[in-house]
């Protein structure tokens, strides 16, 4: 889908569709609109919740149900925000790590939730902060970027080695699941 074919903004076009949004009835511009709010708000802040959360589980640390809340209201936060500024759809965030990567930072951030949790202290989310006792303030991002400064190398052995054994362990299932005779669902253990 693209936007701004006729220079003013005002057209969309959908594989071979384009459709000039100022054309439409009120009532089609404001369905249009509704819908893609529920979805930006629904869908996506949900997906992007889910995804945080089963990162945590896959990691061993569930979050708690404040901890949930609390990243979903960060993520509703934040979605509202770059609706109102304008800035919805860009992303700042760069490329994705690999997957080594991906899981050293979610070990990471377990060590850290323990470690906070063991002394008191709750990880923060989005833009908030901990403090410690030293007066130090610091993000969730930045405990992590710490956490990975001091024992990346580490962590990312554990990350290797954690990815292998859950191959390993699809493997052996799917092996399994082939020895039972199945293709279905409950033969292939889903």
């Amino acid at each position: 889908m693209s936007g701004t074919e006729n220079g003013t903004g005002n057209t969309v076009a959908y594989g071979e569709y384009t459709i000039d949004i100022s054309a439409l009835p009120e009532k089609s511009r404001m369905a249009l609109i509704r819908r893609g709010v529920a979805h930006y708000l629904g869908n996506e802040q949900a997906s992007k919740v889910s995804g945080w959360k089963a990162g945590l589980v896959e990691a061993g640390t569930p979050p708690n149900d404040a901890e949930v809340a609390a990243f979903k209201l960060d993520c509703m936060n934040a979605a509202v925000k770059a609706l109102i500024e304008g800035t919805i759809g860009s992303s700042i965030r760069g490329p994705r790590g690999s997957t080594a990567d991906t899981v050293a930072r979610q070990l990471a951030e377990t060590e850290i939730r323990n470690i906070l949790k063991h002394n008191g202290l709750t990880m923060p989310s989005g833009d908030k902060t901990v403090k410690f006792g030293d007066g130090t303030e610091l993000t969730r991002a930045q405990l992590i970027d710490r956490r990975l400064a001091g024992h990346g190398e580490r962590l990312r052995k554990e990350a290797e080695a954690k990815i292998k054994a859950d191959e390993r362990k699809a493997a052996r299932e799917v092996d399994a699941a082939k020895a039972a005779g199945g293709q279905g669902v409950e033969a292939l253990g889903l």
